[in-house]
């Protein structure tokens, strides 16, 4: 994941802001935890979603800003990305074409999703 990760952020110290295992399973607290991290002065908002499905494959995606609810619409930057790994398969990623409108994240207090302009 690092090599397709922006330049700015490639080496920065990662920190666990959010685990289901740990924090439960609420969208209220991801999102209450995205804007304490963003608050707190110590990063930029930008993070990664990691998600491991009951079949063993992982996918996420990678944001230059944090998780809010959104409900007017999509926000994001050109340096996301979503990937998908299967298992004994290598990744695959999949970046945003770098259009000026581009949508990219959106949330709601039940979802969020990361789509839009990506290839």
């Amino acid at each position: 994941i690092r090599s397709h990760l922006p330049a700015w952020c490639r080496y920065r110290e990662w920190h666990l802001s959010y685990s289901p295992a740990v924090h439960g399973t609420s969208l209220r607290t991801f999102y209450r935890l995205q804007a304490a991290d963003a608050a707190s002065g110590d990063g930029d908002g930008a993070n990664l979603v990691v998600i491991r499905d009951a079949a063993g494959g992982v996918f996420g995606g990678f944001v230059t800003e944090g998780w809010r609810v959104c409900v007017k619409g999509y926000y994001g930057s050109p340096d996301s990305f979503v990937f998908s790994r299967k298992p004994g398969e290598a990744p695959r990623f999949y970046h945003a074409v770098g259009q000026d409108e581009e949508v990219l994240l959106w949330g709601d207090q039940e979802t969020f999703s990361l789509a839009g302009a990506l290839v």
